[in-house]
């Protein structure tokens, strides 16, 4: 895995809803841009905080997946019209040149080896643009499902965030994971 994806928030060991959007991708960590796992952290955080359920089928209904040829990886793409992770990053450079080697369990629930196709899961849910995948998604909603995907809404007007969204340097610093419970270590008072 890469130290950008400990940067962009992601903890060990793995929180619940954000292993279970993993495993909805089917794509290994290290092929997994840090871009999106900071979007992932960023949904997840958002959704615990406001008392919202960070499940996949939202994450699906707000983002697409899609592999990267000049990066030669997997990354995640917020849906048209959509803010789940505030402010916008404009590119993460160098980014592989810093990794480190992680072992796992042997019931370890996802990938370790990489791949060139995903499971049909996340789907582009709006136009696709160069590069991305070509799947598309019809996803049923529970009406609290539909009422938080609507929380992510950009306004039409101005493309500007309609509701309030953390600024992501601040929630992956510990204290703010912790508070909602992302860090297990944490939450328990062990460090």
């Amino acid at each position: 895995m890469y130290l950008k994806h400990l940067e962009f928030g992601l903890r060990f060991p793995l929180n619940t809803e954000v292993k279970n959007i993993l495993k909805a991708m089917n794509v290994a960590l290290c092929q997994l841009h840090p871009s999106g796992i900071r979007k992932i952290i960023s949904f997840v955080w958002t959704c615990k905080y406001l008392g919202f359920d960070p499940s996949v089928n939202v994450f699906r209904a707000l983002h697409m997946l899609y592999y990267s040829t000049k990066e030669d990886c997997w990354s995640v793409k917020t849906s048209a019209g959509y803010t789940t992770c505030y402010p916008k990053l404009d590119s993460v450079k160098n980014w592989k040149k810093r990794f480190l080697f992680v072992s796992v369990p042997s019931d370890w629930e996802l990938p370790i080896h990489f791949r060139k196709s995903v499971r049909k899961r996340l789907e582009p849910v709006d136009e696709v643009k160069r590069g991305a995948c070509s799947r598309t998604l019809s996803v049923m909603l529970s009406q609290s499902e539909k009422e938080t995907v609507e929380y992510f809404k950009k306004s039409t007007e101005s493309e500007s965030l309609m509701n309030w969204l953390p600024p992501v340097q601040v929630i992956v610093q510990y204290k703010y994971l912790c508070q909602v419970g992302m860090v297990p270590a944490l939450s328990v008072g062990m460090l």
